[in-house]
């Protein structure tokens, strides 16, 4: 297996050797600091995405329980009429 393989997106058997190999043929070449950088820049997209999605449940959540709050704080005071 070689590095261009990889990098021309074959599929091959995993070997920790050749993945060795491949990290330092892509150091040779001056591609490896860009592989990292946009593993990185997807990693922090994800994880972003992920925490804005979760923010934007937990706002639904609580305006849901503030509705439902208020909706049984009107039925309480009518009830006391």
């Amino acid at each position: 297996m070689g590095f261009d393989q990889v990098k021309a997106g074959k599929d091959v058997p995993n070997d920790i050797n050749d993945a060795g190999l491949c990290v330092q043929e892509m150091q040779k070449r001056g591609e490896w600091e860009y592989f990292v950088g946009d593993t990185e820049d997807k990693l922090i997209y994800t994880r972003y995405h992920k925490v804005k999605k979760l923010a934007e449940e937990a706002k639904k959540i609580a305006i849901d329980v503030s509705t439902r709050s208020h909706a049984a704080q009107k039925h309480r005071r009518a009830a006391n009429l």
